[in-house]
């Protein structure tokens, strides 16, 4: 590995690129049918098991990015200020842990669980996350039945 001319001294791939999507493009992907297979393959990239790849995606020109992060950072502070019943009103087990709050649910060593952070996660293309979660995961499993 250490040989690889792409790789440095420790192994690691010298030079790779964050993975950038135009916010635009990422939009039209989620709304366009068929999807787009350069989507596809830019995630992949990204995310994939090829040692360049780093597990992060950029996206670019995002619309009012300034102002929208100058509303949200603020409430890094008010999250963290929740009890831990507040934090359980928006736990949402039903999406795996994938939207709301998450503390002690991702395994960083085999089975161990990390409770070193603690995780809120959104997504602002629909207001209820969850449900549409369940919903393309049904649409998947039915057409892997056909």
């Amino acid at each position: 590995m250490a040989d690889d001319p792409k790789n440095n001294a420790h192994g690691c791939p010298s030079k790779a690129d964050v993975v950038c999507i135009h916010y635009d493009d990422l939009v039209s992907s989620c709304s366009s049918q068929p999807k787009s297979r350069n989507m596809d393959n830019l995630i992949e990239k990204a995310f994939g098991s090829n040692s360049s790849s780093l597990g992060i995606i950029a996206i670019t020109n995002v619309p009012k990015l300034p102002s929208l992060r100058l509303r949200l950072l603020p409430l890094a502070q008010k999250l963290a200020s929740l009890s831990p019943d507040q934090l359980g009103e928006i736990t949402v087990p039903e999406s795996e842990y994938q939207v709301g709050w998450s503390h002690g649910r991702e395994k960083l060593e085999g089975d161990k669980l990390d409770y070193s952070k603690g995780s809120f996660y959104a997504n602002p293309l629909t207001e209820n996350l969850a449900e549409s979660m369940l919903e393309r995961r049904s649409d998947c499993m039915d057409s892997n039945r056909k």
